[in-house]
């Protein structure tokens, strides 16, 4: 399969990677002389990023991590606004924002060092995210018990990938700071903002109510607005379930 490339408007004489690094670095790497096929296309930098979006989803199911980062990548790129990275990536606004904040509390480099992490889902990585908040822990302290974890992994076994994930998320609760009788108490309805307490989830004779304490009063507006986003997305999360 050929990669990709355009040219670089700032040197007609030069090409830019659009995607298939992965198979260029293969061959670079090969002791044998090797050729790779390139298509050349003509595009700016937003058709550029659109396109790899496209290739990396459709080549292969991604984790939620991955696309986690992968959003997070293209919004530091400057791509656009989060509802333009929901677009390329075909899932909702309230989606990509849970993405963004479970990206950006892990770490670029704990979430590589983890992998990709097939199967561990977004629950999961948000419940890692409260472990590190739990703890006296920074997300760098856990690379080098994530990079053992796979290095040791048999892979016939398991995921490598998984078994750094739960290494590292046995290590967060072996450090966590908190009482287990308060982690339980989150499990089943303390809110949390930033690992601490900020409210309670209960039912009622009218379903479920909801009080949230939020001291950042732009947040708290922000909040106000994707509220019924984030709930319209979990009712077909739920609905969706298998």
């Amino acid at each position: 399969m050929p990669i990709l490339v355009r040219r670089d408007p700032q040197d007609p004489e030069r090409y830019l990677l659009v995607y298939g690094r992965r198979r260029l670095e293969a061959v670079r790497s090969s002791e044998r002389v090797a050729k790779v096929r390139a298509m050349i296309a003509a595009m700016d930098d937003a058709d550029a990023i659109k396109a790899q979006a496209s290739e990396n989803t459709a080549r292969r199911d991604l984790s939620f991590i991955e696309r986690a980062l992968f959003a997070h990548e293209l919004l530091e790129s400057g791509f656009g606004t989060q509802s333009e990275v929901a677009e390329v990536l075909n899932v909702s606004k309230s989606a990509i924002s849970m993405a963004l904040s479970v990206a950006r509390s892990v770490g670029r480099d704990l979430a590589y060092a983890i992998g990709p992490a097939h199967g561990i889902g977004r629950p999961r990585w948000e419940a890692l995210v409260a472990e590190l908040a739990a703890s006296d822990a920074l997300p760098e302290d856990q690379i080098d018990i994530a990079l053992e974890a796979r290095r040791s992994a048999d892979p016939e076994a398991t995921d490598p990938s998984v078994a750094a994930f739960d290494a590292v998320s046995k290590a967060l609760r072996k450090a966590a700071t908190v009482p287990s009788a308060r982690v339980k108490a989150v499990k089943l309805g303390v809110l949390t903002l930033g690992g601490k307490p900020a409210g309670k989830i209960k039912r009622t004779k009218d379903g479920l109510r909801l009080d949230l304490t939020i001291e950042n009063e732009e947040f708290a507006r922000w909040l106000e607005k994707e509220a019924a986003d984030a709930i319209e997305d979990l009712h077909n999360r739920w609905q969706q379930r298998g």
